[in-house]
């Protein structure tokens, strides 16, 4: 039985989280108000729990759930992952830092989106940096080109 290890996110929205983990290729993400028993790679029921969970059947045949747990006193999540799936899997800290960049892109298309913007594409600089890509939506770019018209004619 591997051990659970518990690894401290910047992660704070549950939302982002679950479309953050979408974004990375994970479209059977389980989110939940109280926490849920995660599963071992035996289907052992284990002690920790988790409000986001990523099931062990869609991460590999001999893996554990991979959880999210938020921490009460700060609100942040906590990443809950198996000794063995940081090792030999990959979900170590380097794919956490893939999360945690898919979970920044999610929240700037949330406030671009409540802002009348509709994203448009991502784009991978050769440097790794990503550029994220906005257009107006449409009804808010007809109203904005009357505007400009009515005050071109002012």
């Amino acid at each position: 039985m591997s051990r659970y290890a518990e690894v401290i996110t910047k992660i704070k929205d549950q939302g982002l989280l679950c479309a953050a983990l979408t974004q990375m290729g994970f479209h059977e993400v389980e989110s939940h108000v109280q926490a849920q028993t995660l599963f071992g790679y035996h289907g052992d029921a284990r002690n920790e729990r988790a409000e986001v969970i990523i099931r062990r059947q869609y991460i590999g045949s001999a893996s554990n759930d991979i959880g999210f747990v938020r921490d009460k006193a700060t609100g942040v999540f906590k990443a809950i992952i198996s000794d063995f799936d940081r090792s030999s899997k990959h979900y170590n800290n380097e794919w956490l830092g893939k999360l945690n960049q898919a979970y920044v892109e999610q929240d700037q298309m949330a406030i671009a989106k409540e802002r009348g913007l509709a994203f448009i594409g991502r784009e991978v600089q050769s440097n790794g940096a990503v550029t994220l890509l906005f257009a107006l939506d449409e009804p808010e770019a007809d109203e904005l080109a009357a505007k400009t018209n009515l005050w071109s004619t002012l």
